[in-house]
Order: structure tokens, then C-alpha cells, then sequence
């Protein structure tokens, strides 16, 4: 009776444990200061950011992936592949670069890129090369497009928190959890007429999805491949989107962080 009691006492501490860490995990991923220092000219992230351009992919990976809460944690051990989040370059009217990313929630966020530089143990920038006009032509689309995901979709605007995401995060499901329990062929597409929110709440990868939003309304692919159910690792070197016609990706440029302390 007493190994009852206690089994009890523990099953019922269980979901309080997972609140507190979501949580603390959340509180620890949105500490950062309001205003970010710019690099130093001449450092090695004044240099990555002097030669992005939008469109450009950021692949981002997490050594220890427990810190991002257990929600994000178990999402990230479903999903096939090294790399937790894929998010795209924008480059805005004063040649700021921004790394625009949706996170695991949905919740869309639009960072300058030696920030997000920072928040990494390990970045992998995808170049994207075509011709310079072609790439000014999307630049303002791009930017409309990101503004917009982050009046629909930036913090504060998606429905989450954490004590219901606890209790709706189901592994068999949420979509999330999709390549855990699914072959590729059976993993949820997004409905291309849903609005963006919904898009990213019940896409397999929201970052994936975000990175084909994007890449669909400024012409990058076509737009049958919009809602395709990828997943961050698809986008790494060895895969590529199917890009428009001309338009391709360079060598990859890998950033960990001892550049950056032995750079700077």
C-alpha cells in the first residue's frame, strides 16, 4: 500500500516536473537584451553578414537539446537528421540581415543574424546563388512576407502555453511527433488555402514550413511544393528544395562557435 502511495505521490509530480521545465526552458530562450550589439567591423560575424543576402538558408543545431524544454526536446528526437530549425535570410532596406525562423510552437521570429549566430553550438549558411537582379526583385517581397509572419504569428501572437502544451502535446497525435511513428510518405502536407498560423501549428517542422512560405511567395519554388512535410534536416547540404529555374545553392559556409571566439 505505502509503494501505492508513493507511486502515486510520483506519477502526480510528473506533469507538474514537465511544466516547470517548459517553463524555464522558455524563460531561458527569450532572456535576451532588447537591444543586440552590432558586430565589430572587420570580425568574422561582421564578415558572414556582410555577404548574406535574402534567401539564403540557416540551418541551426543544438548540442544539448534538453535546454530547449521537453516539448522541444521530444519533437527534436521525432525529427530525422542532425539539425533542429531551418530559417531564411532577409535582408531589409538597410542592408540588416535577419534570420526570419519559426519555432517548434509556431511563434515566428525575425533575429539579426549575428545574434542568431550566437545562439547556436553550430550554423551551417546556405548561400543562395542566381543573378543580382533576380535576387533585388525579392528582396521587398520578402520583406512584406516576413513582416506580415510576424504580425500574424510573431511571440505573444500564437495561442501557447505552457501547461497546454503539455497537455495537448500527444505523440500519436500531434504532427510534430509525426516521424516518430510514420514512414515520410504518410507525414501530415499542410493545406495550402489555411492561413499562415494554422499552417505552422500543424506543420511536421513549422521552420521547414515557414522556409517554403517564404520561398513559394517570392517565387523561389512553385507553389505546389509549398506544403510539402519537411523537416529541417531536408534543406542540409546534401538535400536541396526544388529551386526555380537559375537559382541554386552555393557552398555552404559552417559556423561553430569557436569562430566566433577566435575570430572576434
Amino acid at each position: 500500500q505505502k509503494m501505492a502511495s508513493s507511486s502515486t505521490r510520483f506519477a502526480a509530480l510528473v506533469p507538474t516536473a514537465l511544466v516547470a521545465w517548459e517553463v524555464g526552458a522558455g524563460y531561458a530562450r527569450h532572456r535576451r537584451p532588447k537591444e543586440e550589439a552590432r558586430p565589430v567591423e572587420g570580425s568574422f560575424e561582421w564578415q558572414v553578414e556582410s555577404k548574406a543576402s535574402t534567401g539564403d538558408l540557416v540551418l541551426t543545431r543544438h548540442l544539448q537539446r534538453w535546454r530547449q524544454g521537453p516539448l522541444r526536446w521530444a519533437a527534436l528526437l521525432a525529427a530525422p537528421g542532425p539539425y533542429d530549425s531551418v530559417g531564411a535570410i532577409v535582408v531589409d532596406k538597410g542592408g540588416n540581415a535577419r534570420v526570419l525562423e519559426a519555432d517548434i510552437d509556431g511563434s515566428v521570429s525575425l533575429r539579426p543574424l549575428p545574434s542568431k549566430m550566437r545562439d547556436a553550438d553550430e550554423i551551417i549558411i546556405r548561400p543562395l546563388a542566381w543573378p543580382r537582379d533576380d535576387r533585388d526583385k525579392i528582396e521587398g517581397k520578402a520583406n512584406v512576407f516576413a513582416t506580415k509572419a510576424i504580425l500574424e504569428c510573431g511571440p505573444g501572437r500564437q495561442q501557447h502555453n505552457a501547461v497546454d502544451a503539455v497537455v495537448a502535446w500527444r505523440a500519436a497525435a500531434d504532427e510534430r511527433f509525426a516521424p516518430a511513428w510514420q514512414s515520410r510518405n504518410d507525414w501530415p502536407a499542410v493545406q495550402a488555402d489555411q492561413p499562415l498560423p494554422v499552417k505552422l501549428q500543424r506543420a511536421v517542422s513549422p521552420s521547414a514550413t515557414l522556409v517554403l512560405e517564404l520561398y513559394a511567395s517570392v517565387g523561389l519554388i512553385p507553389p505546389q511544393h509549398r506544403g510539402r512535410p519537411l523537416v529541417a534536416s531536408d534543406f542540409a547540404p546534401d538535400n536541396d528544395p526544388p529551386l526555380r529555374k537559375g537559382a541554386r545553392f552555393a557552398t555552404p559556409v559552417p559556423i561553430r562557435e569557436a569562430n566566433l571566439r577566435e575570430t572576434n
